[in-house]
């Protein structure tokens, strides 16, 4: 199986919601909870996101997703008033 590092990549999930700790422990519990899902059967990957403890970084900040959404949704219902 081949492995492919992405670095720069950023995962934005409800933290808070369904993991709990700090932002370390939250990443951790996060990756485990993707893994089950690349995983599971009968459509799963076979793949796994890894954790390179030594290099590991985890910090939050203020996402503005809602606010996307909305300007998303906005230029969908232009795009079809177009249409």
């Amino acid at each position: 199986m081949r492995v492919l590092n992405l670095a720069g990549l950023t995962l934005q999930c409800d933290a808070d919601q369904v993991t709990r700790g700090d932002a370390l422990a939250q990443a951790r519990q996060a990756v485990d909870l993707i893994n089950l899902t690349l995983q599971r059967e009968p459509y799963g990957l076979a793949a796994q996101l890894m954790i390179d403890e030594e290099r590991l970084l985890a910090e939050f900040e203020q996402s503005n997703c809602f606010e996307d959404d909305e300007d998303a949704a906005s230029a969908v219902e232009g795009g079809l008033a177009a249409a």
